[in-house]
């Protein structure tokens, strides 16, 4: 398993602190205010991200340590001259330090990033307080900064992560192909190189995502105690999609029995709820409970005896029929459902056989005979 630097503030910052004070305990310059207040800017910063990474902090928590930090720099003289007026500039001023903080920190979303262009940075600094405007306490400053960033470097760029990643999902695969081998002969997985997305999950978004499909139902859930075989209640999650600002989950749920429905339904939206998300649901198809014991059932089988002298083949399928919807507006009417032969239902390549729509149509008519003859 690759290992994960996790702790590579702490290493930079405390490098920043240990050179400065090697500098100062050297002789090389006396401390003074501005430096103090720079430092002590980036140690509540640090604190904060500290703290972030352990108990998570909200945004408002964040924002008030950057500003906090800014007002620290600001008060205690470090100063650009950009306009005359003090407190204007001063309010330009913690603008320009907070805006920085966060549009550097958007930066960290690749391997070696942020890092490679705060060294290079403190490097160009270290120079120009060298050669153009000659200040030691900027000099060890901006040298301690670039090289505990370039130490961290090597422990943050990790060229193997892709081989990783390819050898772990490879791994899985060869898992997934040999547990459904039996059933799927063909399965078969690929991995391409896509181009870089404009947009990717938070971490949080994408923790709750992997949550939720996880805890989420899927398949038979519970078989039929009246017909052996016979699926009483199941889900499908169908789909995942990303769309807007976050993803949606499709799942389609079907029972024969209602309470069975409603009860899936009820843990479909815990889970949901769970993780935060969003329900929305349709009506969907009422339950249709098999009635083996129905009068109309048992007149049908009489009159196919006697029209197409045999018995009729007696079959519960675990789909959503309009017998349901009609069961649900007439409480207690009795209800069985028969037609032609139909092939590839609900398809492009659906089909009915011809020579069963005359039989159909004679059962149909004879059946309505004798119920009107009571």
């Amino acid at each position: 398993m690759e290992t994960m630097p996790i702790v590579g503030g702490i290493g930079i910052f405390a490098g920043v602190l240990v050179a400065l004070a090697v500098a100062v305990a050297r002789g090389g310059f006396e401390p003074s205010g501005e430096l103090v207040g720079i430092v002590g800017g980036c140690a509540i910063v640090f604190l904060a991200g500290l703290w972030d990474d352990i108990r998570s902090l909200g945004p408002l928590g964040k924002l008030g340590a950057q500003i906090v930090a800014s007002a620290l720099v600001i008060g205690t003289g470090t100063t650009v001259t950009i306009v005359g007026h003090g407190v204007i500039g001063a309010g330009i001023a913690l603008l320009w330090l907070v805006g920085l903080t966060n549009a550097f920190n958007l930066l960290d979303n690749m391997d070696g990033l942020a890092a490679t262009l705060a060294a290079l940075a403190a490097g160009f600094f270290a120079i120009d307080a060298y050669f153009k405007h000659s200040n030691v306490e900027v000099l060890a400053l901006s040298v301690a900064v670039a090289l505990a960033c370039t130490g961290f470097l090597p422990f943050n760029l990790r060229p193997g992560r892709r081989a990783a990643f390819t050898e772990a999902v490879e791994k899985e695969m060869a898992a997934i192909r040999e547990e459904y081998r039996p059933v799927e002969p063909d399965l078969r997985f690929e991995i391409a190189e896509g181009s870089a997305s404009e947009s990717v999950w938070s971490e949080d978004l994408g923790r709750r995502v992997l949550l939720l499909l996880n805890v989420l139902p899927h398949g038979v859930l519970a078989m039929s105690h009246d017909i052996e075989g016979l699926v009483e209640t199941s889900v499908n999650l169908a789909a995942v999609a990303e769309g807007g600002d976050g993803v949606g989950v499709l799942l389609s749920t079907r029972s024969s029995i209602g309470s069975a429905l409603r009860a899936l339904r009820r843990r479909l939206r815990a889970c949901g709820e769970l993780v935060g998300a969003q329900l929305e649901e349709n009506e969907g198809y009422p339950a249709w409970k098999p009635n083996l014991e129905s009068p109309l059932l048992r007149q049908f089988q009489e009159v196919h005896r006697r029209v197409q002298g045999s018995e009729p083949e007696l079959k519960a399928l675990h789909a959503g029929l309009e017998c349901g919807v009609l069961g649900e507006k007439f409480p207690g009417m009795d209800t069985i459902s028969f037609g032609p032969i139909i092939e590839g239902a609900h398809s492009p390549d659906e089909r009915v056989k011809v020579d069963s729509v005359g039989r159909f149509y004679k059962l149909l008519t004879e059946t309505l005979a004798e119920l009107a003859r009571g």
